[in-house]
Order: C-alpha cells, then structure tokens, then sequence
C-alpha cells in the first residue's frame, strides 16, 4: 500500500512545493499534484481513493485546518496531512476530530518525512514526537489512579479498557482480535459501545480521548509487540529529527 500510493502537496509557495516534492520523489513516492494553495483551488480530477495522500503544508495551523476540514468534505477516502509551525495539542485533537491522518512539525527532516508519509498510507496516525514528550511530561497525563476514575465515570468495562489501548496503539479490528483472542464482530461492537459511552464518533477521537487522560503507557502494556501507534510511533519517527546527517526537506 504504502509504496502504491501517490502524493499531491498544496504548499505555500511554489519553492515550498517543489522542494517538497523532490525530497518525496527521491523516497520513491510518487507526485500526482503540486501546487501552492489558493482559495480558488479546483479539485476536479483529483483521486478520492485512500492510496491518495494530500499534503497540506501551511504556515498558520488555523488555516491548514480550514483547508484540511474543505478537502475532507469534497473526498471521504483520501488521507490528509497536516505540516505546520503553528501547532498545538488542542489543534491536534481538532484535526483528528476533523478527518486529519497526520501532522507534522516541518522542521522533520528527509528520511523521517517519507516514513511518516509511508505510515500514514498504511493507515497509521503520526504526530510529532514533542506533542508525546508534552502528554508524558511531569503532569502532563494523569496518573493511573486518574485514569481508572476517568474510565469509571465512562462506564468503561476491563474489556472496552483493552481495546482502548489498543486503538491508541492504532490497531485495526482484526488485529484487536487476534491480541485479546476473540471474534472481530465482538471487536466491532466493543467499538461501538466504546464511542456511544463516551459520547464520540469515530476512533480516532476515541483515541485522543484516551491519550489526554493518561493511556499511553497503558495502551503499551496491553501490546505484545510494538506496532505504529498514534503516540509511540509518532515519536520513533520524529526522534529520528536529532540525527545530525539528516537534512531538512527545506534546504
């Protein structure tokens, strides 16, 4: 999947997006469009398939957002990523919520870039690995005690706390299955209950959900073997940032 998929990057300038795309084509991913945005952008002809992935990269989060929100109303199947400076955790859980599969801070360098790109056509969810380091830092999550108060007043049972976790580490229903040894329709109907509890409409939010009352550490006790996950992953890949042999996509 990931190596099918094809790029189109609405950038800010003209150099922003040629730059950008060269660093994509050198990965080996293939550019369908690239563009500065405008508001008068036309997406006909543009490819609604999910090996799709639009690349928005702008300088202010608010209006990459606005981009991103248009976008997801014109095509449900594509993928989206966010680049931005302009960022933070509450716009991150707002582009989750709002049909976003990835952010990324654009001071990433190369490599990382085209693996964060490659997760998301898998299917992953990617954020920058300081927004982890911010929910994991001293007070930044609750603590164990607060979670479990937290998932008491949901309603949550042990089970629907299991698959919790394992939405933050980005599992499908398949996987859930095979982790906790039951049906996938079981999976399917924890999900739903999971979301009607809470008061949510898709997974994703379930999983920012998760992440903001402290279930990064615990989504991680309940995987068997490290999988790409919203959180985790996110921040193997922008770690990847300190390497000092690494350029940036900008230079």
């Amino acid at each position: 999947m990931a190596d099918q998929c094809s790029i189109s990057i609405l950038g800010r300038n003209e150099i922003d997006c040629q730059g950008l795309s060269h660093i994509l084509s050198e990965g080996g991913l293939a550019i369908d469009h690239c563009l500065p945005d405008s508001p008068a952008l036309a997406l006909a002809g543009w490819t609604d398939e999910p090996t799709h992935i639009i690349i928005v990269d702008n300088a202010l989060a608010s209006a990459a957002l606005e981009r991103c929100a248009m976008l997801r109303l014109a095509m449900r199947r594509v993928r989206i990523v966010l680049m931005s400076d302009d960022c933070d955790l509450a716009t991150i859980r707002d582009a989750f919520a709002n049909g976003v599969d990835g952010i990324l801070a654009r001071h990433i360098s190369a490599k990382p870039l085209i693996s964060a790109i490659k997760l998301v056509a898998l299917g992953e969810k990617v954020i920058p690995s300081q927004f982890v380091k911010m929910l994991i830092a001293d007070g930044g999550l609750p603590s164990q005690n607060e979670w479990a108060a937290h998932s008491s007043l949901a309603h949550l049972s042990s089970r629907e706390v299991e698959i919790l976790g394992c939405l933050v580490a980005g599992d499908a229903n398949k996987t859930i299955a095979l982790k906790l040894s039951v049906a996938e329709a079981t999976v399917k109907a924890h999900i739903k209950a999971i979301l009607r509890k809470l008061q949510l409409d898709n997974r994703t939010q379930a999983a920012i959900w998760a992440i903001s009352r402290g279930t990064v550490g615990m989504a991680q006790d309940h995987r068997p073997q490290p999988t790409a996950s919203l959180a985790g992953q996110g921040a193997k890949i922008s770690d990847h940032n300190n390497i000092s042999e690494e350029r940036s996509w900008r230079s």
